[in-house]
């Protein structure tokens, strides 16, 4: 039923995608960026809707219940991290907002929804939504503009969840939950963020159907077919996730049977074949995959330590036992590659990876995109750590991945949280199907073994506080790989890490808008 209903609001977004952004026809065309779209941050499609196979039922549109209001031309400003700016393998063209180059007649189908959406609610309510891309000065820009509000002041911030926890602290956002328009239960909000990165019952950012970077940010396991049939013939790796099998011993195995010379040249380097592409900050991606958290949360929404078990230190012990294999694993940044290259992780493990000289690679699925023209590609989930956890866990990015915050610029938040629930519920009514089955699935998925990790994918996505803040250091401290003396490590900063996050806690706690 869902597949039905998909495609038949993808169907009608191509017939109408033509008209639906005659206001931006006149801007100029960059083709090389607006073919390119990101694969974006959504929420798989509601599996509890039951839709009419031949329409779209009048229950399953979203939104339709919020109320609709004229603004007299109120201008909505957006400011945006300009994620991708210098890349070559990640592509960033918009939430809500659309770039300058942007044209209906080279974008991608996903991103003449977008245009779509906003134009729709700018219909609707009467009103301009607007914006700019920005990564110079972020933090300074926001919170000058509350220091001293004014009418060009940015209602709609989409910041990175790092950049967006740290603006959190100084005051500048306000607690959605303040806000009576803005519902966060509605199904058009991504509830694991909701409840992941509330404290204390207050929201200071979130993500759902509104933004789509977020979901460019889950990391997962690339792999490539070629390299393994090659490599490890007979190996069946959808098989080995769905019987339990993908466990991170595993992937480990099957790594060091590729790994070997391959460009003539005497002595492993970034040139040859390997098994595994990584970097170091992903050594917490498999803490997050064993199913422990930095920080979990108390019955009063309040965060508390949770890393600190014996779990943790096997789990570490292993990643960095693997990680600082330099005959089989091939970590970018751990300084053996930095001095050479300006963007070491695009010189090594994302070229290896593009030139199937890779086996797995560990990124971000923002690198979908540049990975299209890679012919023998796969997904597949980051392995448990043991076969017998009950499910396997996905960490969103703290830097590569969008969330929307609302800076404390006014005394009255009901108009703009109406335009912010409309957007959202738009967004699920027509990007969701278009991005999930169409672009995901259809285009970038080669094959129904894919497209069914995706949505192991996308329902194992989580979010940790103690990451997020980087509490006491703990996050980089994961990534120095060192595991001589890791015990003593953490136990040194562990009142460190404890005085932070409570210190941020209060902090938050004592705002009141």
């Amino acid at each position: 039923m869902k597949k039905s209903l998909c495609l038949f609001l993808a169907v009608m977004l191509l017939l109408v995608s033509f008209v639906a952004c005659k206001g931006d026809e006149n801007k100029p065309s960059d083709k090389t960026e607006s073919d390119t779209p990101g694969v974006s941050d959504i929420s798989a499609p509601d599996q509890s809707a039951e839709p009419i196979s031949e329409e779209v039922s009048e229950d399953y549109v979203y939104g339709k219940d919020i109320p609709v209001k004229d603004l007299g031309g109120r201008v909505i400003r957006v400011l945006s991290v300009n994620w991708a700016a210098n890349s070559t393998s990640m592509t960033y063209n918009g939430d809500i907002i659309q770039r300058d180059t942007y044209d209906e007649l080279t974008a991608d189908v996903l991103d003449r929804t977008k245009c779509e959406v906003r134009q729709n609610i700018e219909t609707r309510y009467n009103c301009v939504i607007e914006g700019v891309f920005d990564s110079n000065n972020f933090a300074s820009i926001i919170y000058n503009q509350v220091q001293a509000p004014s009418e060009n002041s940015y209602d709609i911030v989409l910041n990175s969840f790092g950049g967006a926890a740290q603006a959190t602290l100084t005051g500048v956002y306000v607690d959605m939950n303040d806000i009576p328009t803005i519902n966060l239960s509605n199904p058009w909000w991504d509830q694991n963020a909701v409840h992941d990165l509330s404290i204390g019952n207050r929201v200071y950012f979130t993500a759902g159907d509104i933004n789509t970077f977020d979901n460019d940010g889950t990391f997962i396991m690339f792999f490539n077919k070629k390299v393994l049939e090659d490599n490890c013939p007979g190996v069946n790796l959808y098989d080995l996730v769905r019987s339990n099998e993908w466990t991170f011993d595993k992937m480990y195995e099957l790594a060091k049977m590729v790994t070997h010379e391959s460009d003539g040249v005497n002595g492993l380097d970034e040139f040859d074949t390997w098994g595994f592409g990584t970097e170091v900050y992903n050594a917490l991606l498999h803490v997050i995959a064993s199913g422990v958290h930095l920080a979990e949360k108390d019955a009063d929404d309040i965060p508390v330590l949770s890393y600190d078990t014996a779990r943790f230190y096997d789990v570490l012990t292993d990643v960095y036992a693997i990680y600082n294999d330099e005959g089989t694993v091939m970590v970018a940044n751990a300084g053996k590659f930095d001095s050479k290259y300006s963007n070491v992780w695009e010189a090594t493990i994302i070229k290896a990876f593009r030139e199937e000289r890779e086996l797995f690679y560990m990124g971000g699925m923002f690198n979908i995109v540049g990975f299209r023209d890679v012919e023998h590609i796969g997904y597949l989930p980051v392995p448990k750590y043991t076969a017998d956890q009950d499910r396997y866990y996905h960490f969103v990015s703290t830097g590569n991945a969008s969330c929307m915050a609302l800076p404390a610029v006014s005394e009255n938040y009901d108009d703009l949280g109406l335009v912010i629930e409309a957007l959202a519920a738009e967004s699920k009514n027509l990007v969701t199907p278009v991005y999930y089955d169409k672009c995901l699935k259809g285009k970038d998925a080669d094959t129904e073994d894919d497209e069914d990790m995706l949505d192991i994918i996308f329902e194992s996505r989580c979010f940790d506080l103690g990451a997020i803040y980087n509490w006491g250091g703990i996050y980089s401290e994961i990534a120095k790989l060192r595991s001589d003396d890791m015990k003593s490590r953490f136990e040194s900063i562990a009142g460190k890490i404890q005085d932070a996050m409570e210190a941020d806690i209060d902090t938050i706690l004592m705002f009141d808008y």
